[in-house]
């Protein structure tokens, strides 16, 4: 398990280097933060991981109810930055932008990363 987690350390950091991104994080179903990491100080990484599990279980049960299947990536954008968050096999991954974060980048990066993560769990 030591060495999952490394990787998916190696994961969250490759995805922290990208232009724009200023926090990676894995959080279980229940909200829990795994692993994450962020560039910025003062950052409260518990809340982005039970905010946006809780966001995509919401979207999930709505897929079910409308038969319209799992959603593949929720993306928000919010006046300091876009939030991307995807399932990442029993796991939520959330990559979260900047102002100058692409939001295009951003998506294909969160969505490269999800298998990635998901290998790791």
């Amino acid at each position: 398990m030591a060495t999952a987690t490394a990787n998916l350390k190696e994961v969250l950091a490759e995805l922290t280097k990208k232009p724009g991104v200023i926090a990676a994080c894995v959080a279980s179903r229940d909200g829990f933060v795994i692993e994450g990491l962020t560039s910025e100080e003062e950052f409260d990484m518990d809340a982005l991981g039970a905010f946006t599990s809780s966001a995509l279980i919401g979207w999930e049960t709505f897929g079910t109810d409308a038969s319209a299947g799992g959603p593949q990536m929720l993306l928000v954008e919010f006046e300091s930055g876009p939030i991307a968050v995807s399932p990442a096999g029993d796991a939520v991954l959330v990559v979260m932008g900047n102002r100058l974060c692409n939001l295009g980048r951003l998506r294909i990066e969160a969505a490269r990363a999800r298998e990635a993560v998901a290998a790791c769990l």
